[in-house]
């Protein structure tokens, strides 16, 4: 019986392989490419330059990154350069960022909104983790050099980016 299992599993799998062949589909793509554990939760240390992947209370990654040109303290207004501080979740991911793929973060939330209604002021927005800019190296760029998001390499960038879901909570510490 065990026999005869086996043997139509692997009709199955032949079958399915070229099923998707004369499709012109690569049915094993996704299973093939290799996945990080689930990321549960992003932290970014300002202060560090790091950001840190999590699952569950594991940390799975640390990387470095680059920052809003103007980094210290937490984002006040559109324009000023700074990367922001609070919790934020993954609210988008877009694979045809003008950088190397990207992650946008729920920013501005309620508090930023309403910090800068009393200060007259458009708090900004789009507010990404993205690689680097497409068309140039992918090499990192050195120094803060966005205008308020977070930089990783293009490498990176795509292991995060495959590994990071919609929902996904980021902290971002000054």
């Amino acid at each position: 019986m065990k026999n005869a299992h086996n043997a139509m599993a692997r009709r199955t799998v032949i079958a399915l392989s070229m099923t998707a062949a004369l499709s012109g589909c690569n049915l094993f793509r996704e299973v093939e490419r290799p996945r990080p554990g689930k990321v549960t939760r992003l932290e970014v240390h300002k202060s560090s330059r790091r950001l840190d992947a999590f699952s569950g209370d594991r940390r799975l990654r640390s990387y470095d990154v680059n920052l809003g040109f103007a980094p210290l303290g937490h984002k006040l207004q559109q324009g000023d350069g700074k990367t922001p501080v609070g919790r934020y979740e993954i609210d988008r991911k877009n694979p045809q960022s003008q950088f190397y793929l990207s992650l946008g973060l729920s920013y501005p939330n309620r508090t930023d909104v309403r910090l800068a209604s009393a200060r007259g002021v458009n708090p900004g927005g789009d507010i990404f983790i993205h690689g680097q800019p497409n068309g140039q190296t992918a090499r990192k760029r050195r120094g803060d050099w966005t205008e308020g998001c977070i930089a990783l390499t293009n490498a990176e960038m795509a292991t995060l980016y495959h590994a990071v879901e919609v929902g996904t909570p980021v902290y971002i510490y000054h």
